[in-house]
């Protein structure tokens, strides 16, 4: 990771969200600021440079962020995430962590403590990014700078065909839904019929092939979608 740490801050609370600003900027790395989740899943798919920490505020206009982290988690494999929170509990801090949280601070918190503990997930961060390359055959997954090269040659891939690839490469042979695809990746329900899932496939499947990776994706309908060596 890059000493400049690139944060974002997810809080609804002006006063803690411009304390948390500030003492970020005290260890001289730069921040930017939402005050809800909708908000950050935007930011967190739209900026070029990735973000190295969230700060995620627990509870933000009466939605649970928990509620989110296990899918900020799998979209954004290299992303930590520091969540504030005002219950003050072990079996939250617990559950945080077991959803994919990296560090978990109850409020209020004192500011050294805050910086000790943001200073220590940069450390623990640069020490494991070289774990976030993975290969699968003769195709490569780079979790950082998110992209997939089939022999050494990049693939021009959408963000969406990337988190689909990384899904269904984490566990060969494991099978995802339709419906596990849709929420986990585009975020939302599948209430009604939608031919996003097929659509993103059929993509994925001739960029694939068309660059000779020997990954395959299968599928049985009703069932689901998996890959093959």
């Amino acid at each position: 990771m890059d000493t400049n740490a690139h944060i974002i801050i997810a809080e609804d609370e002006p006063t803690i969200a411009n304390k948390v600003k500030e003492l970020i900027t005290e260890l001289g790395w730069n921040s930017d600021l939402v005050g809800n989740v909708p908000d950050l899943l935007e930011k967190l798919g739209s900026t070029k440079r990735p973000y190295d920490i969230v700060v995620l505020d627990r509870m933000m206009g009466g939605a649970d962020s928990a509620d989110y982290v296990a899918n900020i988690r799998m979209q954004y494999p290299a992303l930590r995430i520091f969540v504030l929170s005002a219950i003050d509990s072990s079996l939250e801090k617990a559950k945080l962590i077991d959803s994919g949280a990296d560090e978990y601070l109850a409020k209020p918190f004192e500011s050294t403590e805050f910086k000790a503990r943001l200073k220590a997930l940069i450390r623990r961060s640069s020490n494991s990014d070289a774990h976030l390359n993975y290969n699968v055959a003769n195709l490569t997954l780079d979790l950082i700078h998110r992209t997939v090269a089939v022999n050494g040659e990049v693939l021009n891939l959408t963000a969406k065909e990337f988190l689909v690839l990384h899904a269904l490469c984490s566990v060969i042979g494991k099978i995802y839904s339709k419906n596990q695809l849709i929420e986990s990746i585009w975020g939302f329900s599948l209430e009604n019929e939608t031919n996003v899932v097929e659509s993103t496939m059929n993509s994925l499947r001739r960029k694939l092939e068309n660059a000779g990776s020997k990954v395959q994706i299968k599928n049985t309908r009703f069932v689901g979608y998996w890959v093959e060596v």
